[in-house]
């Protein structure tokens, strides 16, 4: 829950973010558009989490690389270190509420992230932890709005066009529904 408290200060401007336990779709889809199995990096939206090598903030899923130490590595919202798990010797600076590298600063190269195939939308589990959304091709697994509405994918976003359909970019750069309530597919 405290990393989900986290992401609600990330997600102050989008109004009406919530958490709760995951929900499920009522049509039973998977949310896999057939992407790529396999495939690692930061993908097409940019989903590297905290403690993976970085070269510009759209590399990460927070849009957040920072250089510690002269290393250059994604660095997630948080309040506890449940928030940091994705990578070794990672923990939350409360102060900042970002994580940060235990001791020497090293990252995991980027290409080492196995990209999820669950697309925007798609229906997911929210772990409440560092691991939330790694299913997710964005790596991000969030809900909104209304406590019945599900938790889904989504991902980061630098422009309108990053979100298709239903969904829009918000002011946190992160791909949100149009609608205050929705399923998941």
């Amino acid at each position: 829950m405290r990393a989900a408290a986290a992401l609600a200060l990330v997600l102050l401007g989008c109004g009406d973010f919530k958490t709760s336990s995951p929900a499920t779709s009522n049509d039973g889809g998977g949310g896999n558009d057939g992407a790529t199995s396999g495939a690692t990096g930061p993908g097409p939206y940019g989903a590297l989490p905290t403690g993976y090598c970085c070269t510009k903030n759209e590399d990460c899923r927070y849009r957040q690389c920072t250089s510690f130490g002269g290393v250059m590595m994604c660095s997630d919202p948080c309040d506890s270190n449940d928030g940091c798990n994705t990578a070794p010797n990672m923990q939350c600076n409360t102060t900042t509420t970002n994580c940060e590298p235990i001791g020497t600063p090293s990252c995991i190269p980027a290409d080492q992230w196995q990209l999820g195939t669950k697309t925007l939308g798609a229906c997911c589990v929210a772990t409440h932890d560092g691991h939330a959304g790694q299913e997710c091709v964005g790596n991000r697994c969030v809900s909104f709005g209304d406590v019945s509405n599900p938790f889904i994918c989504t991902q980061a976003c630098s422009r309108p066009s990053d979100c298709p359909g239903n969904y829009m970019c918000s002011a946190d750069q992160f791909c949100i529904p149009l609608a205050t309530t929705y399923t998941c597919q």
